[in-house]
């Protein structure tokens, strides 16, 4: 089932989640997502799906047209898997408590993420950073001679 043909139906399905607000409880931990959070989520994710599916369109057709002689290399396109990596761990290191002035315990140093809920954020900003750096290496290849075989970077 190809995403953009059913693209509608799935909008559809999209608005009907977003009016739904689902929990999850164990014995030890509860989870929940508001409807509309949970909808706009997965609009998100479906976004950005669709604006590289348009980038790649665009650079297949570069190819097509013979305007670029080699596909290419996006160096940058790891920082996303590694964007999202750091913000799911969600690490927390923290040093020994001492006495610090008025016989208060302190932990001496703290490791961790700084701002949780910014996380979501942080990851589009990085999305949108690395989709500007493709366009940019993109309109380079077009710009660069014919005559060098290798891969443009960025």
């Amino acid at each position: 089932m190809d995403t953009i043909k059913q693209f509608p139906l799935i909008s559809i399905a999209l608005i009907f989640l977003a009016c739904i607000k689902f929990e999850y409880h164990t014995e030890t931990s509860s989870f929940n997502v508001p409807g509309l959070a949970g909808g706009m989520l997965v609009i998100g994710i479906l976004g950005i799906v669709l604006l590289f599916k348009i980038f790649n369109a665009v650079e297949s057709y570069c190819m097509r047209r013979r305007w670029l002689r080699v596909k290419p290399y996006y160096r940058y396109d790891i920082l996303i898997p590694v964007t999202i990596l750091a913000v799911a761990l969600h690490m927390r290191y923290v040093g020994p408590e001492i006495a610090t002035k008025g016989e208060q315990q302190n932990l001496q140093w703290i490791f961790e993420w700084s701002d949780k809920d910014l996380s979501g954020h942080f990851v589009l900003s990085v999305i949108g950073i690395v989709l500007l750096l493709r366009i940019l290496t993109l309109i380079r290849s077009l710009n660069s001679p014919p005559i060098d075989e290798k891969p443009v970077t960025c």
